[in-house]
């Protein structure tokens, strides 16, 4: 029962990201469904749920729950820092050789700040809370 709030959480993240772009555009933009870098970001939102569902299972002072922490955060250092500089390369390159980027496609938006990737993660923590209390909401499912 652990992993299904988790698989929630990306699913639904998604299906917002899409709605929420979607309606600031004003058009539909369904390609979202599998666009994992814009805000939220999947990754700190998936890493959260599964940080909290692991931690309310097996304790908060649990190794397990110490593990899923690094994890979150590491997570969490990559979406801001390692995707943030690469995309900053990638500004850089646009202005060295802007008739190439068109033909690569460079994109510049591959990493979150570091303020989006913790409300991303916390996002995923109250999204997998709100999932497991629906589930268990639901009769006949065992927790």
């Amino acid at each position: 029962m652990l992993i299904l709030p988790v698989i929630g959480t990306g699913f639904g993240g998604q299906l917002l990201k899409m709605i929420f772009h979607s309606a600031r555009a004003r058009r539909w933009r369904p390609g979202l469904l599998v666009d994992f870098e814009s805000f939220p970001s999947l990754h700190p939102l998936v890493a959260g749920s599964l940080c909290f569902q692991v931690a309310q299972a097996m304790g908060w002072s649990s190794p397990y729950a110490a593990i899923a922490m690094g994890f979150t955060g590491v997570v969490i250092y990559d979406t801001a820092g390692v995707k943030r500089a690469a995309g900053r390369q990638a500004r850089i390159l646009k202005r060295i050789s802007p008739e190439q980027s068109l033909d690569y496609r460079i994109t510049e938006l591959l990493g979150q700040s570091p303020a989006r990737a913790w409300i991303a993660a916390f996002a995923g923590l109250l999204m997998g809370l709100l999932i497991e209390r629906g589930l268990l909401a639901l009769p006949g499912v065992a927790w």
